[in-house]
């Protein structure tokens, strides 16, 4: 089912193919478009497929966008990955997620802020810190 499918992607360190992610995404925002309230996602969109789809969605919905990018050291992410503990999140499969990362989402990057507010966060500092910066910015 959906939930295998996901499951071995994710340990494996691959994305979820943009067909599935999208309709699940769409799906769920049907469930609760109508409440009008501010929506937090994190990792979503993850490609320019998704990233058109999702633009289309919330320009139809009346909805403002604003991207935020965590910029971080791969091998600081790798490291703080790691520290989560996960038994299937190894070394390996945490290279091949950062391959996917420069393969499909990094280029969604420029293409985000051709139409969308993105604002780039160091997230270097302490998970404090970079919550205080965030906060700081949004204001």
């Amino acid at each position: 089912g959906i939930g295998d499918y996901v499951k071995d992607r994710m340990e494996s360190g691959l994305l979820i193919n943009d067909n599935m992610t999208v309709h699940l995404f769409e799906a769920f925002l049907c469930a609760v478009n109508d409440e009008k309230k501010h929506m937090l996602l994190d990792g979503y969109p993850r490609t320019i497929y998704q990233l058109e789809r999702f633009l289309e969605t919330e320009k139809n919905n009346n909805r403002e966008v604003i991207g935020i990018f965590f910029k971080l050291d791969n091998e600081e992410a790798i490291q703080r990955m790691l520290l989560r503990g996960r038994a299937w999140e190894t070394r390996e499969v945490l290279e091949v997620r950062i391959q996917e990362y420069y393969a499909k989402t990094q280029p969604l990057l420029d293409a985000f802020a051709q139409y969308a507010t993105l604002i780039t966060v160091d997230a270097t500092p302490s998970i404090q810190e970079v919550y205080v910066n965030v906060l700081d910015i949004l204001a």
